[in-house]
């Protein structure tokens, strides 16, 4: 089963970020296979798109990332897919786009590392 996880979801995100150990043994409880979980880190793409202007908003993207990909391998969770990143106001499309690939390759890397695989959206 493929699942959504999104600040309010039933797998809420950011429950997932603080509490990610409790979070994981919960959905292992539930001994449902999850293929494949769908993180957004907000309720839309624009504050926290993978892809975001601000560098801030970008390494808490990483960080939280890490805190995704420890819950998957505590589930067992195989893959998980970030959404791709979104046109930037003020950025012509090619940077973003650009930005979106640096983005998504340092997503794969953290979660190659935890050893689940990073599925791109």
């Amino acid at each position: 089963m493929d699942v959504l996880l999104a600040t309010g979801a039933l797998l809420d995100s950011v429950n997932i970020i603080e509490n990610l150990l409790g979070q994981a043994m919960e959905v292992a409880s539930l001994h449902t296979p999850i293929a494949n979980p769908m993180f957004l880190f907000a309720p839309d793409f624009s504050p926290r798109a993978p892809n975001h202007r601000d560098p801030a908003v970008r390494a808490r993207n990483f960080r939280q990332s890490r805190a995704v990909v420890e819950f998957c391998r505590g589930v067992p969770i195989p893959s998980v897919t970030v959404v791709p990143g979104i046109d930037q106001e003020g950025w012509r499309h090619e940077k973003s786009l650009v930005a979106t690939a640096e983005a998504l390759n340092e997503f794969a890397a953290i979660a190659a590392a935890a050893g689940v695989t990073h599925a791109r959206g």
